[in-house]
């Protein structure tokens, strides 16, 4: 049997409730992208030589090790976590180009990801399978790729699914308009020299504010 046969026969055990695998389906993937875009705002600036310098991230550099991990697992592993990799670098780049904040959504999709995670575990009756061992927080993306794998039609439909609702829902985020009202601040001034221009984003800026009451 392959290492990778063991490791989700093992995992398997702690998850037989059918609610609990429902939720674990849902949660895996959302904690796993969620994870991603709080290390997606860990920038690591990089030069190479005198003049290419360009700055590189904690997520990027969490999706290649992952890849190199799941490669070692089986192929399958690794063409799933490729698929994740670039739908997860296509919502990071597009909800930074939006007025969102990246880590504090990040950070609220993770911990309500676990909380729902820790419900299924209390409806199942067992103990997370993390807690013995840590490994396992790299098998459940595996484990949820393996479920998909034996329905061939439900892995066409959902790889479908995601790929047209991430490049969907990034050309929302990409157009999306900041609400900024600058009223209040520029009603303090009693006389002004001001340009209010619009960026490639659609986010406002004042320019060129002139003699305005302190």
């Amino acid at each position: 049997m392959r290492k990778l046969d063991r490791l989700i026969a093992r995992y398997e055990e702690f998850h037989q409730d059918d609610t609990n695998r429902l939720i674990h389906l849902i949660c895996v993937p959302l904690i796993a992208l969620s994870l991603v875009g709080m290390l997606w705002c860990i920038k690591i600036p990089t030069t190479l030589g005198n003049e290419l310098s360009f700055t590189l991230n904690a997520g990027v550099v969490f999706i290649v090790l992952a890849s190199v991990y799941y490669l070692f697992l089986s192929l399958g592993s690794l063409v799933g976590m490729l698929f994740f990799g670039l739908a997860a670098s296509v919502l990071c780049i597009s909800i930074e180009a939006s007025p969102l904040s990246l880590l504090a959504t990040s950070l609220t999709v993770f911990v309500l990801a676990w909380v729902g995670q820790f419900i299924g575990h209390g409806i199942e009756g067992k103990k997370p399978a993390f807690t013995e061992d840590l490994q396992f927080l790299l098998v459940s993306p595996a484990w949820l790729l393996d479920t998909l794998y034996r329905k061939p039609a439900l892995t066409v439909l959902t790889a479908l699914l995601v790929g047209g609702g991430t490049f969907g829902l990034a050309d929302r985020l990409f157009t999306m308009k900041s609400k900024i009202d600058f009223s209040a601040a520029l009603g303090q001034a009693t006389k002004y020299d001001v340009q209010i221009i619009r960026d490639e984003w659609g986010i406002p800026h004042i320019l060129g504010k002139t003699d305005a009451d302190t």
